[in-house]
C-alpha cells in the first residue's frame, strides 16, 4: 500500500503577539480535508533552536548541537511543507530563516507551498523564501495564498472587524494550490518543460592517478570540503585538476592547497570564483588530530586521492603517504603492469571457455 505524503505546516513567527496561528490553523484544516495527505502543524515556537553556530551546515559535516540535530530529524520526516509567512522588513522572520539554516540535506528535493499574510500579503517575504528554497534544492509551487489588503484587515485584530478566515475564502481561495497542486513527492512531472534531470548524487569527479605511484599510501580518510556555489557547479562538470593538490595544516585546521577548479561555464564575469584558492577540509576533530600527529612525527604527506560526490555532498579521499624513491616507483609501475597483464590473461581465458 502506498504511503500518504507527510506534510508539515510550518508556522514561521514566534512572537507572543503573532497573528500567524490563525492562518496556520486555517490552512491545516484545508490541507487535512484533502484526505490524501498526513498533515501536522510544526510551530517554531515549540522548538528550542539556537542561533546557527555550527562550523558548517550539515551539507558538509554533522551538526554538533543536539537541538539542531533534533530539528533536522523532525523536518526530515516530512515529504513537503507549507510555510505560513509573515513579512518583517521585506523579508521572512529571523526565526524562520534560522530554522532553514539549521538544516540543508533534510530540505533537499522536497516541495513547498506558502501562505503569506500582511498588508501586501507578505509578497516580498514569499519571494525571498522562494530564493532560499532554490539554494536548499527545494521546489516551490507556482501559486500561493496571499492574505492581503482589505482581506487581511478583515481578519486581523488591527482591522477591528475580527472576521473568521472563512469569511474571505471566496477571494483568497482561488489563489491556493493546496487542493489541486502537485504532490510533494513529485513536484514536477516528467512531461513538464521545467523538469530537469537531478544531479548525480554519487559521482566520481576526479582521481589522482599519480598519487599511488609517487607515494606509498599508509592510511586514508574521507573529508568534506568547503566550496562556493560556482565551484560546486564546476565540479559537476568535472572541471577540476587534482594532481598538484596537497593537504596542509594551519594550526588545528586542515586545508587543501593547489586544487584547481575551472570557472563554471554559465558563470558571469563577476560571479565566478578564484580558480586555485586554498579550500578548507572538514573532518572530525579526533581524525584531524591523528592526521596532524602522524604528519609531524612520521614526516608524511597528505595527498588527495579522489574527489567525488556522495549523497550530493562534495568529498575528498585524502591519503597519508610516504614519498617513494625512484627505485620504488619503478617497482610500483612494474607491479601495476604485471597485475594488469594477469587480469587480461584471466579475462581472455574466461572468454575462451
Amino acid at each position: 500500500m502506498t504511503r500518504k505524503p507527510r506534510i508539515a505546516v510550518i508556522l514561521g513567527s514566534t512572537r507572543d503577539s503573532r497573528f500567524g496561528a490563525k492562518p496556520a490553523e486555517w490552512i491545516l484544516e484545508k490541507a487535512q480535508a484533502r484526505g490524501d495527505w498526513e498533515v501536522e502543524l510544526v510551530d517554531l515556537k515549540d522548538h528550542d533552536l539556537p542561533l546557527f553556530n555550527e562550523v558548517a551546515s550539515n551539507a558538509w559535516m554533522p551538526s554538533a548541537d543536539a537541538r539542531a540535530t533534533a530539528w533536522q530529524e523532525k523536518i526530515a520526516a516530512f515529504d513537503g511543507y507549507i510555510f505560513v509567512v509573515a513579512e518583517y522588513n521585506r523579508s521572512i522572520t529571523g526565526a524562520l530563516k534560522n530554522a532553514l539554516d539549521q538544516a540543508y540535506v533534510d530540505w533537499n528535493r522536497k516541495a513547498f507551498g506558502v501562505v503569506g499574510y500582511g498588508a501586501l500579503g507578505a509578497a516580498r517575504a514569499v519571494e525571498h523564501l522562494r530564493t532560499i528554497g532554490i539554494e536548499l534544492q527545494m521546489v516551490s509551487t507556482r501559486s500561493g495564498v496571499h492574505i492581503a489588503g482589505a482581506d487581511f484587515f478583515a481578519v486581523h485584530p488591527l482591522g477591528q472587524q475580527n472576521q473568521p478566515l472563512s469569511a474571505i475564502e471566496a477571494t483568497v481561495g482561488h489563489r491556493t494550490s493546496m487542493s489541486r497542486g502537485p504532490t510533494p513527492t513529485s513536484p514536477v512531472t516528467s512531461g513538464s518543460p521545467m523538469a530537469k534531470k537531478p544531479p548525480d548524487m554519487n559521482k566520481v569527479v576526479a582521481t589522482n592517478r599519480q598519487a599511488r605511484r609517487d607515494y606509498e599510501i599508509l592510511d586514508e580518510w574521507e573529508c568534506g570540503i568547503m566550496l562556493q556555489g560556482s565551484e560546486v557547479k564546476s565540479l559537476r562538470e568535472a572541471k577540476v585538476t587534482l594532481s598538484d593538490a596537497f593537504g596542509r595544516f594551519d594550526g588545528r585546521d586542515l586545508y587543501l592547497v593547489g586544487l584547481h577548479i575551472n570557472a563554471y561555464s554559465n558563470a558571469s564575469a563577476q560571479g565566478g570564483h578564484e580558480l586555485g584558492r586554498t579550500r578548507r577540509l572538514l573532518a572530525h576533530r579526533h581524525e584531524l588530530d591523528e592526521m596532524r600527529h602522524r604528519v609531524d612525527q612520521e614526516h608524511l604527506s597528505l595527498i588527495p586521492l579522489s574527489l567525488y560526490f556522495k549523497e550530493g555532498r562534495a568529498k575528498v579521499e585524502l591519503g597519508l603517504g610516504r614519498g617513494r624513491k625512484h627505485y620504488d616507483k619503478r617497482q610500483a609501475i612494474a607491479k601495476r603492469d604485471a597485475d594488469l597483464d594477469a587480469r587480461r590473461a584471466m579475462a581472455a581465458r574466461r572468454r575462451a571457455e
